[in-house]
């Protein structure tokens, strides 16, 4: 699933990540594109987003699915080992640290600490749209049964000092090597676009907190504020190699039941 402010719709072909945001970050239009965009007066700016990527020069495509080739063993990698060191929300110190350095690799400006352990790495790469690309770091308090040779055996103390195991169960592992090989495309693409990167590891996720500590933290005043952010999630009911992009919010929500139950308490044993 790419969820994006505004935009998610159906892809059958489903464009990488790096794609989507080289080519909305694509300088190099003719006029006729834009006159072709802007004939198609989209009612949102999202919609005005999603012409350009489409429209844009396949070109793009072609270079990310050779950096792709080149870049896929360290990618997968990486993934395993942030797989096999998982940490819960809030203690992601030794995952920010490695996010960090990946972005800093990618020639990209980072900040460390935003917000606890939120990552910021800025690419200023000339005149052009401001675009955040999101990750989240953390991981849950689950045991993993896997029985893969880089399973997660690490058991931590939460913040009630209780000692639980870590698994990445939600994917923010697949999620953070997607984001460290789309920063690494496009600091190799930047001949190809124009505009400024943004690129945020966001803690706590898992907890509901981390986007609200990063925000309180100054990250929309002391970064760029983007005109469209895209993030990821990974999707089981998906077949492998597609997309899945929805119009309206997607992922973006999280709800809390409460039950009463009125009666007389008891004790099974």
């Amino acid at each position: 699933m790419v969820a994006t402010d505004d935009l998610c719709m159906a892809s059958k072909d489903g464009d990488s990540l790096v794609t989507l945001v080289a080519r909305t970050l694509h300088g190099k239009r003719s006029h006729t594109l834009a006159a072709r965009v802007r004939a198609l007066q989209f009612a949102s700016t999202m919609k005005h987003l999603l012409a350009l990527c489409l429209l844009a020069s396949s070109a793009i495509a072609a270079d990310v699915a050779t950096i792709t080739t080149e870049e896929l063993p360290s990618l997968v990698a990486l993934y395993q080992e942030l797989h096999a060191h998982p940490e819960l929300s809030l203690h992601e110190e030794q995952t920010a640290a490695r996010i960090a350095k990946e972005l800093r690799a990618a020639g990209l400006e980072v900040t460390e600490k935003v917000g606890g352990h939120g990552v910021v790495g800025v690419l200023k790469n000339g005149d052009g749209p401001v675009i955040l690309v999101r990750t989240d770091l953390d991981a849950l308090p689950i045991r993993e049964q896997t029985g893969l040779p880089y399973a997660s055996t690490r058991t931590v103390k939460d913040d009630q000092g209780r000692d639980v195991p870590v698994m990445h169960a939600c994917g923010h592992d697949i999620h953070m090597a997607c984001f460290v090989g789309t920063a690494r495309a496009l600091g190799r693409l930047r001949e190809k676009w124009s505009g400024t990167l943004v690129m945020i590891g966001q803690p706590a996720e898992e907890r509901v907190i981390g986007a609200r500590l990063m925000l309180r933290a100054g990250l929309y005043d002391r970064f760029p504020r983007p005109d469209q952010a895209v993030a990821l999630h990974c999707q089981p009911d998906l077949a492998h190699g597609r997309i899945g992009l929805r119009e309206g919010h997607a992922n973006a929500n999280v709800d809390t039941l409460e039950i009463l139950v009125r009666g007389v308490g008891a004790h099974g044993s």
